[in-house]
């Protein structure tokens, strides 16, 4: 079975759970960026980064996963941003057109509500099957064992429905 984990990843949370499921299942690894690549710090990041999720902006990716098609499941991840995904994951949303494929959601945040965030990924995806999501909180300063522990499991269980 083929699998892919994408995700987007602004602080390396997402990285490490991307990173970390992609091990744990042999699944291909690709990492969303934008074309402008700016890094967002400070109260920037808070400001500027929540206005555009806010707002559903769409910035352009600087590259796609090849044939998306060939994959038997997708998990797909990123961080919460003021409730909703980041700007790069409605990118990826409104430019791969995915139909009838198995996927998984997994979510970095800081402890907020995550259900906006994984109900506006869903409208993004309808006519596919979701078969999981999960929410990974603060995992770069959670207990490293732990944490993997908890990607790890998920990641197992997901791969086999």
């Amino acid at each position: 079975m083929k699998k892919l984990v994408a995700f987007y990843s602004l602080e390396g949370n997402s990285r490490f759970v991307g990173q970390t499921i992609a091990k744990q299942i042999d699944a291909e690894l690709f990492e969303l960026k934008t074309k402008t690549g700016r890094k967002l710090t400070g109260f920037s990041k808070y400001f500027i980064g929540g206005m555009q999720a806010v707002f559903g902006m769409k910035p352009p990716l600087a590259g796609l996963p090849k044939n998306i098609e060939k994959y038997d499941l997708v998990i797909l991840g990123g961080p919460v941003w003021a409730s909703r995904p980041a700007p790069a994951i409605n990118s990826f949303l409104a430019t791969v057109k995915l139909k009838d494929a198995r996927i998984a959601l997994f979510c970095c945040n800081g402890g907020g509500k995550t259900d906006a965030f994984f109900s506006r990924i869903r409208a993004g995806l309808k006519g596919n099957s979701i078969t999981g999501t999960a929410s990974f909180q603060d995992p770069l300063a959670a207990d490293r064992d732990e944490m993997k522990k908890k990607i790890t499991d998920w990641a197992k269980r997901i791969s086999k429905k």
